[in-house]
């Protein structure tokens, strides 16, 4: 039974490794092409490509592991079907689903592995990564920044500058795009640029401005507006222009002990909600290295039941799946953030639906009815 049970594990392992480069040169290329006006900005260097490529790559491997297994397993034993390998194995009186423990001995694997990557490759990583950013952005703020031409990169602002003269502009205008606590619109008849080193932000000295309220919609208050002859604006880069660009998010740069404290610190400050946010991230972070893990016991059942080497079909049901996972997660996560489930069962929402159809898949295999 071991011989079989490695003999089904190898039939997994050689389309694992290239659905998971595949999954992992799509993901670069999408990233590319989101941040294709950073990554071919006027300061881009060959290390500085090299140095975001190593960064952001634990976050993809957790994206990517999932999804390559399950293609893998689909295929693998869609395969062994197709060659009625299976039906071999019934004929010598062996099950089909004990010969698979090695399958399933490896999504425990990947299991640990996603588990460590989340705990903490991924905090660590998502700190360079924004460290790398901002730098990047600062070095291409110098050239990028045009006369006459408007300028998207920073975060929740969008500049324009009549006249640019290295790091001293004049007819400055400044616009925040947030609705709520926002700035408005701010215009200065000169600007200079300071970009302080090791910090994720650069400062604006400005000069003889006026700024203008113009998010404030109130009939009830006179058009609000104040006039400032010196004063200083610091805003903020790499790691909100990752997140939104999608190559990051808020909770990334914390390790799962930082989510505990932070929900601990909250609670005592009295912000329920707060607590209750970094709480759900935690079980999160937990039920995304299970992913693996439930997807080895599902595959397994849908593969010994519906595919017969057909490789379109494998890719179509791993699609199919692999949404439908995130969707459930979705939806358990928002109604445990809302306080309408408890954390740790929204979280886990999607592993514990999914592990039960497979479950249930292996009874029926396990009693002959599936083959």
């Amino acid at each position: 039974m071991w011989r079989l049970s490695r003999y089904v594990l190898l039939e997994i392992l050689s389309p694992f490794g290239a659905a998971l480069l595949f999954f992992l040169l799509l993901l670069f290329s999408m990233a590319f092409l989101r941040g294709s006006d950073l990554l071919l900005g006027s300061a881009i260097r060959l290390r500085d490509l090299a140095e975001i490529g190593f960064f952001v790559l634990p976050q993809f491997f957790i994206q990517a592991i999932p999804i390559a297994f399950l293609l893998a397993l689909l295929l693998g034993i869609g395969r062994m079907n197709e060659d009625r390998e299976i039906r071999a194995m019934q004929a010598l009186g062996l099950s089909p689903m004990r010969a698979s423990w090695g399958v399933i001995g490896f999504g425990l694997v990947l299991s640990l592995l996603l588990t460590g990557a989340l705990a903490y490759a991924l905090p660590w990583s998502t700190r360079n990564l924004w460290h790398v950013t901002s730098e990047l952005l600062k070095r291409n703020l110098r050239g990028d920044i045009k006369s006459g031409v408007f300028y998207d990169q920073l975060t929740r602002y969008v500049l324009f500058v009549g006249e640019v003269d290295r790091q001293n502009w004049k007819r400055l205008w400044l616009y925040d795009t947030r609705e709520e606590d926002s700035l408005g619109l701010l215009n200065a008849k000169e600007g200079r640029l300071e970009l302080p080193e090791g910090e994720e932000a650069i400062w604006l000295h400005l000069k003889e401005g006026e700024i203008h309220d113009i998010h404030n919609d109130s009939a009830a208050v006179a058009y609000p507006w104040a006039r400032f002859e010196e004063g200083r604006l610091r805003l903020e880069l790499g790691r909100g222009y990752f997140q939104r660009n999608s190559l990051g998010r808020a909770m990334d740069e914390y390790t799962l002990g930082d989510l505990q404290r932070f929900s601990k610190e909250a609670g005592e400050r009295g912000d329920e909600r707060g607590a209750l946010r970094f709480h759900v991230a935690w079980h999160w972070r937990l039920a995304q290295g299970l992913a693996p893990l439930v997807f080895s016991i599902l595959g397994l059942a849908i593969a010994l039941k519906y595919l017969k080497g057909n490789k379109a079909m494998g890719g179509l049901m791993t699609l199919v799946a692999y949404v439908a996972y995130y969707i459930l997660a979705r939806v358990g996560v928002s109604m445990a953030e809302e306080g309408l489930w408890a954390a740790a069962f929204g979280a886990q929402l999607a592993n514990v639906v999914f592990l039960a159809v497979g479950l249930v898949g292996w009874r029926h295999l396990e009693a002959g009815r599936l083959l």
